[in-house]
């Protein structure tokens, strides 16, 4: 079970109601399970069904609230993620906000009386603190539904300074969440009901809290260049891709609507200049990173012709290695398990029919 607080503000500016702190008391207290439907492909969320504890809490209007779960978060309160609400009147979507800016600038009094002009909201902090959500995960999930879009823009009023005091305490705190990464935390603006119904709103927020508690699910493939004197092609990764210096069979992510051995073709076109015929997958596995799951097939592969010279783009050495030498360099984590498999069966068994 994953535990998110939820939160929104109470009415301001006259207002009677505000839907941002009505969805929250709407929510607050229900544990249910959260179906997340088709998966969208890649870049969807790990799993589709999430089990989900809703804490929810209604902000006040001014300071005090804009502090309110800056000040949880410096208690030692914990949630698997945080999801912050406040409603936008001329808005006609749900707006996942990809940050807030160190500035107060309000057209308006808070509910306090409070209406700074062109301050920080924290004098040490940095310019613009970025959500820790998963938002591109996110944005896939609901690249089809018309009511949900992305905003860079989360104004100057008391909603940019909560999202940025939890942010900057999230980070200034190193908060992690049980897989390692920063805790995850997102503001969004909603509309009025006149625009996007309370219960498709509800809907639409139950969806966005049990993602954020997910990490994206990532298909990827790797090739095994198979030599004619029974060696395999290992490649470095270069200093400037992620884990550097750590070596991989060349591969990479599988594009939507591409298969499996489509995708082993063209990343090894792409990463290292030469063509392959892929043969069969030897083997799958799952992998958890704290950003991500990876689903990696490792696929057999033969050169189409003489292979020539190597075009590296995203290495800066390779190896042909013989059975005896397939421990001898550091491997990326996911691949040793299969490695020492390969290196058991031995690389010259790889051409016997599966």
């Amino acid at each position: 079970m994953r535990r998110v607080l939820v939160t929104g503000f109470e009415p301001f500016e006259g207002n009677e109601h505000n839907i941002s702190g009505e969805i929250a008391q709407h929510l607050d207290g229900a544990t249910e399970v959260v179906e997340l439907g088709v998966s969208p492909g890649q870049q969807g969320a790990e799993s589709r069904s999430v089990e989900v504890n809703w804490e929810c809490r209604v902000l006040s209007v001014d300071e005090a609230g804009s502090r309110e779960v800056s000040d949880l978060l410096e208690g030692g309160e914990e949630w698997d993620a945080i999801l912050q609400l406040g409603f936008a009147e001329r808005r006609s979507r749900l707006c996942l906000e990809s940050g807030a800016v160190n500035e107060a600038n309000f057209r308006i009094p808070d509910n306090s009386g409070r209406q700074p002009s062109e301050s920080f909201i924290d004098e040490e902090g940095l310019p613009l603190q970025l959500t820790t959500a998963p938002l591109k995960m996110l944005l896939t999930e609901f690249d089809s539904d018309s009511d949900v879009r992305k905003s860079d823009d989360a104004g100057r009023f008391v909603c940019n300074e909560t999202c940025y005091r939890t942010l900057r305490t999230i980070d200034r705190l190193g908060r992690r969440d049980r897989h390692g990464r920063p805790l995850p935390a997102i503001f969004v603006h909603v509309p009025p009901a006149s625009q996007v119904s309370f219960e498709r709103q509800v809907e639409l927020v139950r969806r966005v809290g049990a993602l954020l508690t997910q990490r994206p699910r990532l298909r990827v493939v790797a090739g095994i260049i198979l030599a004619d004197d029974d060696r395999v092609l290992a490649a470095r990764r270069a200093p400037d891709e992620a884990m550097p210096g750590n070596w991989e069979f060349p591969g990479g992510k599988v594009e939507p609507g591409e298969s499996e051995a489509e995708a082993v073709e063209r990343e090894i076109s792409e990463e290292l200049g030469v063509e392959v015929r892929p043969l069969r997958c030897l083997e799958r596995l799952e992998h958890g990173y704290p950003s991500m799951v990876v689903d990696l097939s490792f696929w057999l592969c033969e050169p189409v012709g003489a292979l020539g010279e190597l075009r590296l783009t995203a290495h800066d050495q390779t190896r042909w290695l013989e059975n005896d030498d397939l421990t001898s360099v550091e491997w990326l984590e996911p691949d040793i398990d299969f490695i020492r498999r390969l290196q058991s069966d031995g690389l010259s068994n790889l051409r016997r029919p599966a």
